[in-house]
Order: structure tokens, then sequence, then C-alpha cells
């Protein structure tokens, strides 16, 4: 992960705003709606899921996927896995349903 950190922030202690790691935030109350996405193979799955339980406990609507089987990157596999696919495409329902309803 430090490997990756370091290719996505300026400096190391860049981590610490929320802005960045959003489970830090003193509240995240208010914030949109959203649409959070996991797999089951993924070093940030855990996040992520705490991530939506502390939208849904800050009272944010949120949908959570967990992607069966699934590797992080997972949204690019396309038609090489037919559960990459359903599932890329039921978080993309839901972000389309987001939109349409503008809240």
């Amino acid at each position: 992960m430090e490997w990756f950190c370091g290719h996505y922030l300026a400096e190391p202690d860049h981590a610490l705003d929320w802005r960045v790691s959003p489970l830090r935030a003193a509240s995240l109350a208010g914030l949109a709606p959203a649409v959070v996405t996991t797999a089951w193979f993924d070093p940030l799955r855990d996040e992520g899921a705490a991530y939506a339980r502390a939208l849904e406990a800050a009272g944010v609507r949120v949908k959570h996927h967990e992607g069966p089987g699934l590797i992080h990157g997972y949204f690019g596999m396309g038609d090489a896995s037919d559960v990459a696919r359903a599932e890329a495409q039921r978080a993309r329902a839901d972000f389309k349903a987001l939109l349409a309803r503008g809240t």
C-alpha cells in the first residue's frame, strides 16, 4: 500500500486528510448519497465496508456492493468475468438511480 500511496499522495502526511481518508472525517453527515463497491480480494475491502457503515450511521443514503470472489480492479474486467460484469452493472444502475433522483 505504501507503494501506491507514493503515487497518489504528494506527501505521506496527506493520508491524514479526511478528503484522502474519509473515515478520518469528524462527521460524514450531509454528504451526498453514495455507492460503495468493494471486492473480496481487495486490500481496501475492510476500509470500504467501514466507510459504507459510517455513511449509513451518519444518515447518508448508501448502497454497498461487495463483489463476491472479485479483485480490486474488477470494474475494468469487462466481459472477462460474468460476476464482475454483473456487479459492475448493478453498481452502475445504483449510480444512475442516484443521478436520476437528484439527491
